[in-house]
């Protein structure tokens, strides 16, 4: 059973900045909601992220060089990276293809 997610103003912030990010790091959520919210902490945002991922809200996204995106997509798909650009974009494949 998931747990209910208690909507503080913060927790808005880092949600609203992930799904407008689509992947990302905590430190880019946190970067990004400094605009808005420059008292916001690091830990807070990782708390946050953590709670939104259990609670089904958000994603683990892909591991990038050491560092665990976090997926606004929930759905199940497909992650391609550019290796020209490292831009993230989701996809399907076929299971077939698989």
């Amino acid at each position: 059973m998931k747990s209910i997610i208690r909507m503080t103003p913060q927790t808005n912030i880092v949600l609203s900045t992930a799904r407008r990010l689509g992947h990302a790091s905590n430190s880019q959520i946190l970067i990004e909601a400094h605009k808005t919210m420059p008292d916001l902490s690091a830990t807070t945002v990782h708390r946050i992220t953590n709670r939104l991922i259990d609670g089904g809200i958000l994603a683990k996204g892909p591991e990038i060089n050491g560092t665990q995106l976090v997926d606004a997509n929930v759905t199940a798909h497909d992650h391609f990276m550019c290796s020209a650009c490292s831009g993230i974009k989701d996809l399907r494949i076929n299971n077939d293809l698989r």
